[in-house]
């Protein structure tokens, strides 16, 4: 699980300069936003709609698969940024390892 310090919540949804870039792969859509320039740390949120699963435990299988991913690529990552993850119904029926090139590919466009 990534720290409740680079986990996102509310105030990344709502943030003024909400529009940043997305990029769509097959089986999610990052959004990236500008949050802090001078901040030395990274914000992530995960969304996982029931039009996913209707069945939570399964929403939150994903919902871990994508924060460890982050926790594993947050090296990468640029400082200041916000990033939203939404979860597209392919993923269910990935590996881990999918998961993680995938994130890789769109996070070195960032």
């Amino acid at each position: 699980m990534l720290n409740q310090e680079r986990r996102g919540g509310k105030n990344l949804f709502l943030h003024p300069n909400r529009p940043g870039r997305r990029i769509n792969s097959p089986l999610f859509g990052v959004e990236i936003i500008s949050l802090n320039p001078k901040s030395s740390d990274f914000k992530c949120a995960v969304v996982v709609s029931k039009k996913i699963s209707t069945r939570a435990p399964i929403r939150n299988l994903i919902k871990r698969r994508l924060y460890s991913a982050i926790r594993e690529l947050n090296a990468m990552i640029k400082p200041g940024l916000g990033i939203i993850i939404f979860a597209k119904p392919p993923l269910l029926n990935v590996s881990y390892s999918d998961i993680v090139t995938e994130l890789t590919k769109i996070l070195t466009n960032a």
